[in-house]
């Protein structure tokens, strides 16, 4: 998340109604993000901090694979509208 920051303000900048698309970004769309990706990031910090050896890292395995999968798919079940899988 370090590069994407910049590498999207570039880009917005040079667009039309850049100052309200800029404003946007910066007000709502990235704490927004940061919101989102908050869970995962607590998960990088404590599985580095618990993980000393062997034993702990395979103990803390299991919870470190399933929550981001669980995360996941509630975001996948936020982002699609209801009633569009069922279309034809």
């Amino acid at each position: 998340m370090g590069i994407e920051v910049p590498t999207i303000a570039a880009f917005v900048s040079r667009m039309q109604g850049s100052e309200t698309q800029l404003a946007a970004f910066g007000g709502v769309i990235f704490p927004l993000a940061l919101l989102i990706e908050a869970p995962i990031i607590m998960m990088l910090a404590a599985s580095t901090s618990l993980s000393r050896d062997l034993v702990s890292f395979r103990a803390l395995r299991p919870s470190s694979s399933g929550s981001p999968a669980i995360f996941c798919g509630r975001r996948r079940r936020r982002s699609v509208p209801p009633g569009w899988a069922s279309r034809s």
